[in-house]
């Protein structure tokens, strides 16, 4: 009979002997993956299953041999190593990994690299369906006379484990099963009949007639009912089934939901093949994202789904990849800046139907795709500026709304010239350029929108779009290496001569990510040495010992965007540099204001354009870009203050302002660029237009709720 685990050695071994009794290897550690993935050679993937940041993958080659390995999610880096053999299982809760072979199964800790123990089947013996939580394992041994339940204590090493038999089981038949720690599910796989083990004892049968199961968590059972419906049950006995979820058009294959049930996600197919994460909040709000329809999604072992991200099989440049999606973030889950006194959720919300209000018909395209573009401001004047409609693709994506993103990168493809330039400003109820000058800065936000984009979707159709306007780009560096400016980027056709600080930033962000998504060394290395020649060339130290960015090579004057826009493109979360925080202090020392206001809304706190504007202004663009630098830093509660600031001047339509009454005059009326940023700053984690890789931040400030100040 199976070993009963509490009487098996437990092996507490040292990495040298783990690795060369257990065949463990520990590899080096891999580079950050390109465009939300990393290769896994030639072999394919068997099995996936992702949790807690961990990706454990069951692996063959086309010389069958087998291979079991832990991966970083966020970096591909391997963790470990080992042989399997083809026919083996695995299960995995982000520390232990459990491996079910011919001869029973194992259970190793990733953490210690310790083997702590396994237990064995003898002759008449199967493991069937194993399942993990976060303190217990549960496998299924199947008997000749009946099957059997062992539930393991992981937390105790080599705890109690305690053996059920399983009312109503065959000899012949498999058995599957779901559990959390507060409880099981076991039945034979397409049996319409299961039973429930509660924390308490409870055991009840479930009539399971036309329903999948497919969770299990704290408080619910989850299943599909037909193809296209979710429903639940609660635990406790007796309860009924209520639906929670149901699109026609699509069949669902996967759910996931914490223990806490804050957010349900469910993984869906449609008709055309591809796929679809919806993500649900307990108050209804819902946030989307489709998948490229490349992807075994038919195939539950090629796939799998946490609370925090998709991981998926397939095939990249004739390699075997794993693709790593993050679950998009329903309008609720916002960020600790605007979340503390709710002004998360309304003002969010309102600012983002304001901004969808904005967008223009949709319209054909010269290549026969829809596209829509946005008018900038709510007045009379249907205009829109280049960087308005890539600010706002960027934060589209970043809310979810994916389809909305797309179209608008189609409309600025359809107005792209042929030397690969935009206009910088267009109609847009004609889809057509007005005539003004073109900067490289406002180009360059329209190759930033196209790479956070791909970086969420993987969706790689304005890459053609992108590059084109890379290769314009191009002309305009300074390649004289005699000139102090050889390196650096001008500001484009309207000031060929001119070095703009701002220019640069956006330009380095475009290369940079563009060679990193697309995998073209060239671009990459363009972004590393504009990033090199902000720092030599654009920075400076006057008066002494006071570092802050000039807004040109040869002009010293101070403008807020050189001081957050840098820090957003330059920073890095977790490794401050003094020379940043010295340009924001400046910035916040020399540029901030309180006596804004407009429409009725006095003593407004935030950040004027530069240090020769009007001290009356306002600017939301500018103050929301300080909001995204402090976030970009940590500095919730500093950031919190002006993002406060900023809602307060949110107008009854849910638009903001773009600045304040000033003699100035710039416009006191609702505006893309100032909406875009607050809500680029309403979600957590923090969004950077510039650095589209939330991954430091999940790491970073993972401990900080977005609901508590």
């Amino acid at each position: 009979m199976a070993r009963n685990p509490k009487n098996l050695r437990v092996l507490r071994l040292g990495l040298g002997l783990l690795a060369a009794t257990a065949g463990w290897s520990v590899p080096a550690a891999g580079q950050a993956p390109p465009g939300g993935g990393f290769p896994l050679g030639a072999a394919d993937a068997q099995q996936v299953v992702v949790r807690n940041g961990r990706i454990a993958t069951l692996t063959r080659s086309a010389m069958d041999l087998t291979t079991l390995t832990v991966h970083d999610a966020r970096t591909g880096g391997e963790l470990l190593r080992k042989s399997a053999d083809p026919a083996d299982r695995i299960t995995f809760n982000g520390r232990f990994l459990i491996q079910r072979s011919s001869g029973g199964v194992s259970l190793l800790d990733i953490d210690s690299r310790a083997d702590l123990m396994a237990f064995e089947t003898t002759d008449g013996e199967t493991v069937d369906g194993m399942c993990v939580g976060d303190s217990l394992l549960r496998a299924v041994v199947r008997r000749p006379d009946v099957s059997v339940l062992f539930t393991v204590n992981l937390d105790m090493g080599i705890g109690l484990t305690t053996t059920r038999a399983i009312p109503g089981t065959k000899t012949s038949a498999p058995i599957d099963l779901l559990c959390s720690d507060q409880a099981i599910l076991v039945r034979a796989p397409g049996s319409a009949e299961g039973v429930l083990w509660n924390e308490s004892g409870n055991v009840e049968s479930l009539d399971l007639s036309q329903r999948t199961p497919l969770l299990l968590t704290s408080e619910y059972l989850y299943a599909t009912n037909g193809s296209s419906a979710v429903v639940r049950r609660a635990l406790t006995a007796g309860a009924s089934w209520e639906e929670v979820y149901a699109d026609s058009r699509a069949q669902v294959v996967g759910i996931s939901a914490d223990q806490s049930e804050p957010v349900l996600t469910v993984l869906q197919l449609l008709p055309s093949g591809a796929a679809e994460l919806v993500s649900l909040a307990r108050d209804g709000a819902v946030a989307r994202r489709m998948l490229p329809s490349d992807r075994p999604w038919v195939d539950r072992a090629q796939w799998s789904l946490s609370q925090q991200m998709l991981v998926s099989a397939g095939r990249r440049d004739s390699r075997s990849w794993l693709f790593v999606d993050d679950i998009p973030k329903p309008a609720g889950s916002i960020s600790p800046v605007g979340g503390n006194r709710g002004v998360g959720n309304e003002a969010g919300r309102k600012a983002l139907d304001w901004l969808e209000r904005q967008l223009s018909p949709p319209f054909w395209t010269r290549d026969g795709r829809s596209g829509r573009l946005i008018d900038s401001y709510e007045d009379d004047d249907r205009r829109g500026w280049t960087y308005d409609a890539a600010l706002a693709a960027v934060t589209f994506t970043a809310w979810g709304q994916i389809d909305t993103a797309r179209q608008l990168l189609t409309a600025l493809a359809h107005l792209q010239g042929d030397d690969g330039s935009w206009p910088f400003a267009y109609d847009p109820d004609r889809a057509e350029a007005v005539s003004g000058p073109r900067y490289i800065g406002a180009m360059a936000w329209v190759v930033m929108a196209a790479n956070f984009f791909e970086w969420e979707t993987h969706d790689t159709t304005f890459d053609v779009m992108a590059d084109r306007a890379l290769r314009f780009f191009e002309t305009f560096i300074n390649r004289d290496l005699q000139s102090p400016l050889a390196g650096g980027i001008s500001m484009g056709p309207a000031a060929p001569a001119t070095i703009s600080t701002e220019n640069n930033v956006d330009a380095m962000s475009a290369f940079l990510w563009r060679g990193r998504l697309a995998g073209r060394r060239e671009d990459g290395e363009i972004g590393e040495r504009l990033r090199e020649f902000v720092w030599q060339r654009l920075g400076t130290e006057r008066p002494a010992g006071t570092f802050f960015f000039k807004v040109g090579a040869t002009d010293p004057a101070l403008y807020l965007d050189a001081q957050t826009w840098t820090t957003l493109a330059l920073g890095m979360p977790g490794l401050p540099d003094p020379r940043l925080t010295s340009a924001l202090d400046v910035a916040e020392r020399q540029l901030r204001g309180g006596r804004g206001h407009v429409d009725g809304t006095p003593d407004v706190t935030g950040f004027r354009d530069s240090d020769t504007a009007s001290p009356l202004k306002v600017w939301s663009e500018g103050t929301e870009g300080m909001v995204a630098a402090r976030l970009a830093r940590g500095e919730v509660d500093d950031a919190r203050i002006y993002h406060e600031q900023t809602a307060r001047l949110q107008s009854d339509s849910g638009g903001i302002p773009y600045a304040t009454e000033s003699p100035d005059g710039w416009s006191t009326h609702p505006s893309v660029a100032g909406t875009a940023w607050f809500l680029l700053n309403e979600l957590w984690p923090p969004r950077n237009p510039f650095n589209p890789d939330t991954t430091a931040w999940m790491t970073e400030f993972s401990d900080r709720s977005p609901m508590v100040r």
